[in-house]
């Protein structure tokens, strides 16, 4: 793999994690609470808005809970790779950052 392939990778994954960021900020706005820390209640999908319950339907449910575990992924795999982007470029002869 080149040290361009690589970097490429990791910019890719920082706006994955930006974006996502970004639609989970936007939908829980609109939605006025998230499901992280949610509840479904019989039929009753609640999100959470700190403390105070929202009721929602299911897939607004679904969908805030998914972004928002999506986050636990997509952040530390962009830091990781910065990480290793920033310590692994002696590893390529192609490409030295100075």
């Amino acid at each position: 793999m080149t040290y361009s392939r690589f970097k490429a990778i990791g910019n890719w994954l920082g706006i994955a994690a930006g974006l996502n960021l970004a639609l989970f900020f936007i939908l829980t706005i609109y939605l006025g609470g998230e499901a992280g820390n949610g509840t479904i209640v019989d039929t009753q999908f609640l999100l959470n808005n700190h403390g105070t319950f929202v009721e929602a339907t299911e897939s607004e449910f679904r969908s805030s809970l998914f972004l928002s575990r999506l986050l636990f992924i997509t952040y530390p795999l962009a830091i990781l790779w910065w990480i290793a982007s920033k310590t692994l470029v002696k590893f390529f002869p192609d490409r030295r950052e100075g």
